[in-house]
């Protein structure tokens, strides 16, 4: 198996020719394309309109933000591709699978919900490979390899491919994880599981790190540090907008906001209670045991109602600061273990 996936590395493809899922592209030509051949899952992506083609990949695989968030990715999630849990694992952390088309927004989780983007089925043919996403792959007489615009796209589109085709090799691990995939609409309903297996096995030893995009040297994203980082880095006001309504948006406010006028409630009664007392004392002395009473409540309450807040304000502290420890830990081993690599592959 090694010397197959050794291969398959030095060629540039991900996996044989014989593991390969769809067969539509198989025998044709760049110079014998007939105008009605497709794109397989794409019927409105002709294969003879090379700019439509590329440009159709782009917008499938290409994420300019994550590819401009990506050497700071390691400030909001955990710096491995393998951070990705499988779709039963999912469902486990209580996260309905929503289906998405935007590359951008694949792996990229919220609360009770994780966008994922389906297997569309051309990246499942090897003639695909062959004739698109390699140094030599040109499917028209009028396409350039040496073309500038063209050797960017290619660039920006062949590691995203890799890597994206890569996130299937953690999602499905289990039988289940694959009916899970299915019932979702994720694959192709006509492939086996052990077909599936077989292809994602080789894609795991053929797609190595250094062979993906920035963003998929990371796993799963947490949309609410993308919205945060990304007013920073981007200068955008959100990275993903959560909520299509202003109800919905509000409404995200008002349990803190009920919380601190709640602190600030209790603790300006138990002031005026304490100040109550005071007028009880100067009328009648008898009521002095009373007036401790209040003030002593007062007071206790008041402390009370700051130390809780104090507690609260320590434990944001240390999650954000243990946060920001285990990343740097995280990046600085990252990149000793790549500088070990590195002398090691030269030795």
């Amino acid at each position: 198996m090694s010397s197959i996936s050794l291969t398959m590395r030095a060629t540039g493809f991900p996996f044989p020719e014989e593991l390969q899922l769809n067969t539509e592209l198989e025998g044709f030509q760049s110079n014998n394309i007939s105008q009605d051949m497709r794109l397989p899952g794409q019927p409105n992506v002709r294969i003879d309109d090379h700019h439509g083609v590329w440009s159709h990949l782009e917008r499938e695989f290409y994420s300019s933000d994550l590819e401009q968030l990506a050497p700071r990715l390691w400030l909001m999630s955990m710096q491995s591709s393998a951070n990705i849990s499988p779709l039963h694992r999912q469902r486990v952390k209580n996260r309905r699978i929503v289906v998405t088309e935007d590359p951008k927004l694949h792996l990229v989780w919220d609360v009770e919900r994780i966008f994922i983007k389906p297997l569309p089925p051309f990246l499942l043919s090897h003639a695909f490979w062959t004739h698109f996403l390699q140094p030599t792959g040109c499917v028209t007489l009028h396409c350039n390899p040496s073309d500038g615009k063209h050797v960017i796209q290619r660039e920006r589109i062949i590691p995203a491919t890799l890597g994206f085709l890569r996130t299937y090799t953690h999602l499905i691990r289990y039988d289940s994880d694959f009916r899970i995939a299915q019932d979702e609409h994720l694959l192709p309903q006509s492939i086996t599981y052990i077909q599936f297996s077989d292809l994602m096995s080789s894609v795991a030893m053929a797609v190595q790190n250094v062979d993906v995009s920035g963003r998929y040297n990371y796993g799963e994203l947490r949309l609410s540090r993308l919205n945060c980082y990304c007013k920073v880095f981007l200068r955008k006001f959100y990275f993903h907008r959560r909520h299509s309504r202003y109800g919905s948006y509000f409404s995200q406010f008002f349990a803190p906001l009920l919380f601190v006028f709640g602190m600030f409630s209790v603790m300006l009664s138990a002031m005026q209670v304490a100040a109550a007392g005071e007028t009880l004392l100067s009328s009648n002395t008898t009521w002095y045991h009373y007036w401790q009473l209040c003030r002593w409540l007062g007071v206790l309450i008041t402390s009370l109602i700051f130390a809780v807040i104090g507690v609260l304000f320590m434990l944001f502290s240390y999650r954000f600061v243990s946060e920001w420890a285990y990343a740097i830990r995280d990046r600085v081993s990252t990149r000793l273990s790549r500088k070990t690599k590195a002398i090691t592959s030269m030795v």
